[in-house]
């Protein structure tokens, strides 16, 4: 699970929230919450330029433990149903190496 809050794509967790009947301006409040971030990183005493991330909720956030529930909840529903219609799971599974 190394990692895994910064592999979350927006778009992803954008759908599945209204896909569970989330409010739509409520959605869209969470997203702006967590697509506005900005990190800069110090290197000897002085700040690089901003960096943008694209993908990925901030760990500390009281939010991000909720929101990375949801969609592990999801994936691993997805992941569940692939396995049992067959074959297609390798397809799949082999597409998830993190």
């Amino acid at each position: 699970m190394a990692k895994a809050y910064d592999r979350i794509e927006w778009q992803f967790l954008n759908d599945t929230l209204l896909t569970m009947g989330f409010p739509p301006n409520l959605v869209a409040t969470i997203m702006l919450c967590v697509s506005t971030v900005s990190f800069a990183v110090l290197a000897n005493g002085q700040p690089s330029t901003t960096i943008h991330p694209h993908r990925g909720i901030r760990q500390g956030d009281p939010l991000s433990p909720y929101l990375f529930i949801i969609c592990a909840d999801v994936l691993s529903s997805l992941i569940t149903k692939k396995q049992e219609e067959g074959p297609e799971r390798k397809k799949l599974l082999s597409c998830w190496k993190f």
